[in-house]
Parts: structure tokens; C-alpha cells; sequence
């Protein structure tokens, strides 16, 4: 889901000074060039609201699309923000004895990259849009990492068009940098610091959508599961503008609401009124001796969709020919462990400004 710290890019970045200034200069407040003077502040002070709105909107849509998020991103200023996110979760400066459930879905970052996609330098040039610092050494290790011959097989011509396999690398490169990735590291980092044994932390990964038909008439089949395909189940919505209220879409989610109230309500998600018979912790007994950046198993529940609802245990250096199920299988293909190994590691994650 959205918010968790480690998407938060460019903390220690001049990003928001400089698009600030952006705006300023936009607005015609920048004199003499000081875009950071006093009579600039002065000047967007006193300029109409709706004026300043639409204009910073426009300019950060244009810069990032499509929505134009972390234009203006969060900056380390040594108060509210005494350091990056990442530093803080591996000094263990957080508050601790906090039951989490973490989540992303299976298609998180599909609208984070273009349909059109087709050649490396634009799945380089998208990524740069949000880590401007991204080095040559790290973009070489994700090629490594994305392999283009894994994604043919999520090409669908007679249904999404003339979508490159491109495409799908890209948009799972985004998944995983941006939200899958991200998450496992603070929950990792939650349990590995919170020094009160197992910490009460569970994960799922959602993979069925209502929005498959307002997707279509939207000219986007290729987002299938994508980013926010789960808000409607856990808070089990009845949607309108197309999207699907039928019987087994309307079951899963109230099975997740009521799983999610059972959690808030009494610290286990697992129970006859919630209708969850197993979810175990996400970082159990397997990790016991697990000291590293990363762990060494881990345990997730994997929500609707063409592999239904149901436990995965997974293990590092699991190959996905041991795989007992087809739910399993789907996780052990998604490389978790050494693709979010690299991307929470502490090198891409300077770059990342994370």
C-alpha cells in the first residue's frame, strides 16, 4: 500500500527547494533571479491561492506522471525529520510494540510505467524520473535482476494490444522499488530491532481487482491488479463507473474487512469471526538466527485472484521448482529475496534518497 517510508524518495535531495523555485519563476515571483529571496516569498505569498494550486498541480503532473507525486518531496531538516527513513528504521528509532500488516498488490507499479515502453533507455529514463541519482553500477545490477525473457509470458496481444514484455519489466521493476520492496524492509527492519521477540507482523499480497472493466474502457488493460486495486476490499465498498460488485468480488471482501477489524480489534487477524483460519507471522522461527539486512524466510498471505486465497511460506535460495502450489509458485517467480535484497541494500538506497 501506499505510505510506506522507504518510497518516500530524495529525503536529502534539493528537489523541493528547486521545483519550489520552479513554481515561483512559473508564477513570474522570481526578481532579479533570486528565486530565493524575500520579495520572492513575499510575491507567492500574496498570490491567489487557486493560481498557486493549479500551477504547482500542472507543473507536477507534467514532471511526473500521472499523477505528479513527490514533486515536491520531504526533506531532512534535522527535526521533524532528523534523518532518512532508512537510517532511522536501522537505529531502531521508531516506536516499538506495534502490530503491523503490510501489504502491495500484485500489479502495484503498472501505471507508474508507459504502455508504450519498448527499449531500456525509456525503463532507465522512468526510473530516473524519481531517483535522479540512480548510477550506471545499480541500473546494470536490476537489468541482471529483470531479466526481459521473464516478462514474455505476461504479454497478452489479443487483450492489451501491442504491448512490449518491456512494458511488464518496467512495471514490475517500479512494484518492487516502489512499494513490494520498500515494505519488506521496514517490517524486516521492525522485527530485527524491536528486541522483543517475535514482533506480531503480518503481510499480504493482494492479486484481484474490480477494475477490470473500468481498466478496459479506460484504454489501460495492462494495469490489471494495479496500485489501490485493493481499497476497495479491505474496505469492503460497493463501487460505481463499471467496476465489479459481483458475488465472489463482494465474498472477498468482506472477508478482508473483516479480517482487518479482527486485527484492530484483537491483535490477530486469525479467528472464526474473521473467517482467516491461518496467517502466520511474517518473520517466524525461520529467522531465528537471521541477523542480516534481509531475512532468510518468510510467510505471507496471498488474497484472491487466480491462485485464491492462501498461505505462502517461502524461503531465500528456494528455487520455484520446489513449489508445492501454484500460489507459491506465483511469489517464488516474483524473486523477492535477492531482487529486494539489492534494492534495500544500503548503496541503492543512498541513491534512492530513501
Amino acid at each position: 500500500m501506499s505510505g510506506s517510508p522507504g518510497v518516500m524518495f530524495n529525503f536529502d535531495s534539493d528537489l523541493s527547494k528547486n521545483n519550489t523555485a520552479s513554481v515561483a519563476e512559473k508564477l513570474g515571483c522570481v526578481k532579479d533571479g533570486d528565486s530565493q529571496s524575500l520579495a520572492t516569498l513575499s510575491c507567492m505569498r500574496e498570490t491567489p491561492f487557486e493560481e498557486l494550486r493549479q500551477t504547482s498541480i500542472q507543473m507536477s503532473h507534467e514532471a511526473r506522471p500521472p499523477f505528479g507525486e513527490l514533486y515536491f518531496p520531504t526533506v531532512v531538516d534535522g527535526d521533524l525529520f532528523p534523518a532518512r527513513p532508512s537510517k532511522l528504521t536501522r537505529a531502531g528509532r521508531f516506536a516499538k510494540g506495534v502490530s503491523l500488516i503490510a501489504s502491495w498488490t500484485a500489479n502495484e507499479g503498472a501505471w507508474y510505467a508507459s504502455p508504450t515502453t519498448t527499449l531500456d533507455e525509456e525503463i532507465m529514463a522512468g526510473i530516473k524520473v524519481w531517483i535522479p541519482r540512480l548510477s550506471s553500477r545499480s541500473m546494470t545490477k536490476l537489468w541482471e535482476l529483470y531479466p526481459l525473457d521473464e516478462f514474455h509470458r505476461m504479454v497478452r496481444p489479443h487483450y492489451d494490444g501491442s504491448i512490449s514484455p518491456q512494458y511488464y519489466r518496467a512495471a514490475q521493476m517500479s512494484r518492487d522499488i516502489f512499494f513490494s520492496c520498500p515494505i519488506l524492509d521496514f517490517t524486516w527492519q521492525y522485527a530485527r530491532q524491536e528486541g522483543t521477540g517475535l514482533s506480531n507482523i503480518r503481510l499480504f499480497e493482494h492479486n484481484d481487482t474490480r477494475f477490470t472493466a473500468v481498466f478496459e474502457k479506460m484504454g489501460v488493460p495492462m494495469w490489471r491488479v494495479s496500485h489501490l486495486s485493493d481499497i476497495p476490499y479491505v474496505f469492503n465498498e460497493l463501487l460505481e463507473g463499471g467496476a465489479d460488485n459481483s458475488p465472489s468480488h463482494m465474498e472477498l471482501a468482506r472477508l478482508m474487512t473483516s479480517t482487518m477489524v479482527k486485527f484492530a480489534n484483537s491483535d490477530t487477524p486469525v479467528g472464526s469471526r474473521s473467517g482467516v483460519e491461518d496467517w502466520p507471522l511474517a518473520y517466524g522461527n525461520a529467522n531465528s538466527g537471521s541477523t542480516g539486512s534481509f531475512p532468510s524466510a518468510m510467510a505471507l498471505k496471498l488474497f484472491g485472484g487466480q491462485h485464491g486465497t492462501h498461505t505462502v511460506h517461502v524461503l531465500r535460495n528456494q528455487s520455484s521448482a520446489t513449489a508445492t502450489s501454484s500460489a507459491e509458485q506465483a511469489i517464488l517467480n516474483e524473486r523477492l529475496f535477492e531482487r529486494c535484497e539489492f534494492i534495500n541494500s544500503e548503496a541503492f538506497q543512498d541513491e534512492a534518497g530513501v
